[in-house]
């Protein structure tokens, strides 16, 4: 085996980790779903997605309301239990984004070294709504269906990821152009009903739409792949 092919076969996925507090409502939402519009866009070996709370319920299923939403939006929750953010898993992020404002800075007071790559995930969402990907009008027009063109992003993944680092690493940088509002934060549906529920579930499934959308974009043009459909 060469040496680049070694490298390439030991490449780190790019890793986002989504956050909130006992982590089995909103961060487990936002992770299944992502983790879901990854597959179907053929980025699932470029980017791995997981999830952590600030107090967590650490073991827990995901609680069954969430798990129900997440379903209805192509979501895969059974496997999944709760665990606390821990230092390890903020050494390997790429990308942290928190459910609220105040949850964001306290991942920033427990792990200084994590600023630049901590972000909400509105606050994230907005920042990729600066760039020239043109969004999809529904979440079904998300992702690329073209067998040829997932396989295509499948194949190039180490280099996906290594583009996918580059380009989010400076978005600190700009992170003033996301004009936030009380609004924006993302309210713990635990133990409410389900309307609240359904409200925060359409709000993350726009918000990891968007992020995938845009991963989809800039890995098809930075590895000049024809777009079929995308």
């Amino acid at each position: 085996m060469t040496e680049p092919e070694s490298a390439t076969l030991a490449f780190e996925p790019f890793h986002i980790v989504m956050v909130c507090q006992g982590n089995i409502c909103r961060s487990p939402l936002a992770e299944v779903l992502t983790r879901s519009r990854l597959g179907e866009a053929g980025l699932h070996r470029a980017v791995a997605v997981s999830s952590g709370g600030l107090g967590a319920v650490v073991g827990s299923p995901m609680d069954a309301t969430a798990a129900q939403m997440a379903r209805r939006y192509r979501g895969a929750p059974d496997d999944f239990r709760a665990r606390q953010l821990r230092t390890g898993i903020v050494a390997s992020s790429d990308l942290i984004l928190t459910m609220t404002r105040d949850q964001r800075d306290e991942v920033v007071q427990r792990y200084p070294r994590a600023l630049q790559r901590t972000f909400t995930l509105t606050e994230f969402s907005k920042l990729l709504a600066t760039s020239s990907v043109d969004l999809p009008e529904t979440i079904d027009d998300l992702a690329t269906t073209d067998r040829q063109v997932a396989e295509s992003l499948t194949s190039r993944s180490p280099h996906i990821a290594r583009m996918l680092r580059d380009r989010t690493k400076d978005f600190s940088r700009i992170r003033s152009v996301a004009r936030l509002v009380p609004g924006d934060d993302i309210t713990d549906p635990f133990r409410q009903s389900t309307a609240v529920h359904e409200a925060v579930a359409q709000k993350i499934s726009l918000s990891t739409s968007q992020i995938v959308h845009n991963f989809i974009g800039w890995a098809i043009d930075s590895e000049g792949i024809d777009r079929v459909r995308a």
